[in-house]
């Protein structure tokens, strides 16, 4: 019964990502539309410098 009406299930509604690294993945058209959207961070505004791979403080 889920196979017929789940949306996990169903195909329409479904594409592949085309670009980035989740190339190939199949999500809802919401989903990928998303994923390869421009971004909406201002690039020049945001240090990623300042970031780490690691939290060094959890306060």
């Amino acid at each position: 019964m889920a196979e017929e009406y789940h949306p996990d299930y169903k195909n329409d509604g479904r594409r592949p990502v085309e670009v980035g690294p989740n190339k190939g993945t199949v999500y809802p058209e919401e989903v990928s539309t998303l994923l390869e959207s421009k971004s909406r961070l201002d690039t020049k505004a945001v240090d990623l410098k300042r970031w780490t791979s690691t939290p060094t403080s959890l306060s």
